[in-house]
């Protein structure tokens, strides 16, 4: 027979592994999808880069306007890789619900484990 303290035990310690999961999945996912969208970004402008790098390799004489476009594209790849590196520096402050979410389970599963034998998780 299970007492009330038990039962009550056991409710925290399984929403603190949901609350502690979602935590996780939730961001994960949040920092995943800026990571992917500039990491697509940034391959396409590396393809183009070397599409042109090639069509001026080919050719016997000097030519300045692909010249000029590789600049262009290296530029640009620099300032995507600049972004990206933006990224992760904001990072934290993109997941703050999410970390909310994991310390919100922690503390749950640390009640029902003093619940449970006495010794709290922190």
């Amino acid at each position: 027979m299970s007492t009330s303290a038990e039962i009550v035990a056991w409710i925290c310690f399984v929403l603190g592994i949901a609350l502690l999961l979602a935590g996780v999945l939730i961001g994960l996912v949040l920092s995943l999808r800026q990571w992917h969208q500039k990491m697509t970004q940034l391959r396409s402008q590396v393809d183009d880069m070397k599409e042109t790098a090639v069509r001026g390799s080919r050719s016997a004489t000097a030519d300045e306007k692909a010249a000029s476009s590789v600049e262009a594209q290296a530029a640009a790849v620099k300032s995507s890789l600049d972004e990206i590196g933006g990224i992760a520096a904001s990072l934290p402050q993109n997941i703050r619900f999410a970390g909310l979410l994991v310390l919100v389970g922690a503390a749950l599963m640390s009640v029902a484990t003093v619940q449970f034998g006495g010794h709290s998780v922190f």
